[in-house]
């Protein structure tokens, strides 16, 4: 999928969010609908979020730049707000995942590196910025969906506890295939380590960032950042919401698996129901279609997936189920229950996820991380997979913004 230079990335029943990779510098006039919006272009990619909108409308975003090096030609986007779900906003939360706190060189290989002087990585940075934005969006909870950070090093973990205990509302934590093991140590195939050795990879070692420390368990890294979880399972309550978080990992493995978590999962479900309350239910990975992945990286085996997400249906008809380990954003239905994949601040398109609760339905909506210190790189690692990135990580926009009626 390829897209235009002006791009409506998010909706919401009153907003759009759009985004550019060239628009030129210098003033330019937004209109979507009835509302306009004045600002100042800055050179290469930017965000906007125009509000204000009317709910459920076919519209379009224009936008007439008129700066040095601008295309004066109008440019036109079309979207659709999404309808306002009945009755009063019960809640809102929001979930971050694939932080990989600590990584300096993005791509399987590792060959893409950002250019220019920074004070901090650009994990870092997508992270602060994907936090800032939804905490100004109106977060009362913030889920954290594992790969907290690039390899599970102390150093990386102390930097998940900087960032943890800044956010100003409760958290959850789960860690990540990344949290529970070093790539570079364990679980490398033959084949594996021949491409690592091709690719430089004991010269990046040696000339890269220095490392504090081996890396630790997720149970040890989680304790570093000061929430130890106590089981398989963390919940916090919201208004009209329990929402739920599991570690789904398996030590050593790419795979996951729900397994050690499924009783714990099931009688969070069952008192959710009794308490009147939806279910949404978050783990690092995604469920898969079928046993053996047909893509990297692997999910929960589909039969598992299945036959977790029919139980916990059976128990709360009100059930969502969220995850990260892929880096792309889509949506698509297992066992009758509603899942979604959501993509990682740091690499192209740079996402965090909202999420809004009503009495009779839940709302989705991905945003873009539009801060424009990080910009620039995540539009450079569209280039990622010989180009492929770009097209495979951002989803429809149905995958990413979407309605669930309850």
């Amino acid at each position: 999928m390829s897209h235009p230079s002006l791009w409506a990335f998010a909706v919401e029943p009153d907003r759009v969010q759009v985004t550019w990779r060239h628009l030129g510098a210098g003033p330019a006039r937004f209109t979507a609908g009835e509302v306009e919006v004045s600002t100042e272009l800055a050179p290469g990619p930017g965000a906007l979020t125009i509000t204000g909108l009317p709910a459920d409308r076919a519209l379009s975003v224009r936008v007439e730049p008129s700066g040095r090096g601008a295309d004066r030609r109008p440019t036109e986007a079309a979207f659709r707000t999404p309808p306002a779900l009945p009755g009063p906003e019960l809640c809102r939360f929001a979930t971050v995942s694939d932080l990989h706190l600590g990584e300096h060189r993005f791509g399987y290989f590792g060959t893409m590196h950002e250019h220019g002087d920074h004070d901090e990585p650009y994990s870092v940075r997508a992270t602060s910025a994907a936090l800032q934005a939804a905490l100004a969006w109106g977060a009362d909870a913030i889920v954290f969906k594992g790969d907290l950070t690039a390899s599970g090093r102390p150093d990386q973990w102390k930097l998940v506890r900087r960032f943890v205990s800044s956010v100003p509302v409760p958290v959850l934590l789960i860690p990540g295939n990344h949290d529970n093991h070093h790539p570079d140590e364990a679980g490398r195939t033959a084949a594996r380590w021949v491409l690592w050795l091709l690719s430089g990879g004991p010269i990046r070692r040696l000339v890269g960032p220095a490392r504090t420390g081996g890396a630790v368990s997720g149970d040890e890294g989680l304790a570093i950042a000061g929430h130890p979880m106590p089981g398989p399972v963390v919940s916090h309550d919201l208004p009209g919401v329990r929402l739920v978080a599991f570690d789904s990992t398996v030590r050593h493995r790419h795979i996951g698996s729900a397994e050690a978590a499924r009783e714990a999962l099931l009688a969070q479900a069952a008192d959710a129901a009794a308490e009147g309350r939806a279910l949404w239910v978050a783990g690092h990975h995604p469920a898969m279609r079928f046993d053996v992945p047909l893509f990297w990286p692997p999910g929960i085996p589909g039969s598992q997936a299945r036959s977790l997400l029919a139980d916990l249906r059976r128990r709360n008809p009100r059930v969502v189920y969220t995850a990260g380990h892929t880096h792309r954003n889509r949506r698509y239905e297992r066992a009758g229950v509603t899942c979604t994949e959501v993509g990682s601040p740091k690499d192209y398109p740079g996402t965090w996820a909202g999420y809004v609760v009503h009495e009779h339905g839940i709302r989705q909506v991905v945003y873009r991380v539009d801060d424009p210190d990080v910009l620039p790189w995540l539009d450079r690692s569209r280039g990622a997979a010989f180009g492929l990135w770009g097209r495979w990580s951002p989803g429809r926009i149905e995958d990413r913004c979407f309605t669930l009626p309850w």
